[in-house]
């Protein structure tokens, strides 16, 4: 499993918000990440602000773990100083769900005795603090995989059937916003007036942003702190629209933002929409 919040340990575990050792962090980042065709092909940094631990890593006494949180979990462990990670593309599927973290393992027991790196809540019964092999000695800060950037138009798919009831229609699923016509000719394609489509994609975005709320304020809050949400518990589409908003910026949601939210998200589609009715009703077509 990956801790993507605090959580209390009943001894000092290293992470980069505990209180349990004095000026330590563990920081984690990934700097490329790439495929050979067989391969995922991960170069990764990390930076363990605590020698105790450090030194427990390089005596063999504890080991970094490499774990990816995804449709399919994995983990890896790594050898001291190891910065690049070869895991076959058969094992994992990466997604903008997927979230990366290391994490650090005893492989025998660690007496804490000689640890001076201890918050001073320790110092009376340190000598007493003995942890049992393969236990959690810390976990880094996650890092979000971002090689699948979603643009607006990303979240879209549209279909065409005579058998649809309306001229157009919207419908939400699991993945993606699927703008449905029941006629081709309702889907301008003519690049002089392309971005008439923009009212069907600020129509499906309305809708979309409408259930993302409903679908996340589980508690029936004014507004909706998105750094607060949990992506792994969403659909696809929720997810989607999340890292959508968070890479612009948008730190919260609620119903009457909505039309800001979707100007941001979208390169301002609605003032493109009306340009070009104008530009028509100017000069025609």
């Amino acid at each position: 499993m990956i801790y993507d919040k605090d959580v209390a340990f009943p001894y000092p575990v290293l992470t980069n918000s505990s209180n349990g050792y004095v000026d330590c962090s563990f920081e984690f980042d990934i700097n490329d990440l790439y495929d050979d065709g067989r391969n995922f092909i991960f170069e990764i940094t990390y930076n363990i602000k605590n020698n105790f631990i450090k030194t427990l890593i390089n005596e063999s006494k504890a080991i970094i773990v490499f774990i990816v949180y995804s449709q399919d979990n994995y983990f890896k462990r790594l050898t001291a100083n190891q910065n690049k990670i070869i895991i076959p593309k058969s094992k994992i599927s990466l997604s903008n769900r997927t979230t990366i973290q290391l994490h650090i393992q005893s492989l025998e027991e660690i007496s804490m005795s000689n640890c001076n790196e201890l918050a001073p809540f320790y110092d009376k019964y340190k000598d007493q603090i003995k942890l049992s092999k393969h236990v959690l000695l810390g976990y880094s800060n996650l890092v979000k995989y971002q090689g699948s950037e979603y643009s607006s138009l990303e979240l879209f798919k549209q279909s065409v059937n005579r058998e649809y009831k309306n001229a157009f229609e919207v419908e939400l699923n699991e993945d993606s916003i699927v703008l449905k016509f029941n006629d081709s000719k309702y889907i301008i394609a003519n690049e002089s007036s392309t971005n008439l489509f923009n009212m069907y994609l600020f129509v499906g975005l309305s809708r979309a942003l409408h259930a993302f709320i409903m679908n996340n304020n589980t508690e029936n809050e004014e507004f909706i702190e998105l750094q607060s949400l949990n992506e792994h518990q969403m659909n696809n589409l929720d997810s989607k629209l999340l890292s959508l908003m968070l890479n612009k910026g948008i730190k919260e949601i609620d119903y009457e933002s909505i039309d800001s939210i979707i100007a941001k998200i979208s390169n301002n589609i609605i003032e493109k929409y009306v340009n070009s009715i104008e530009r028509i009703m100017n000069y025609g077509n």
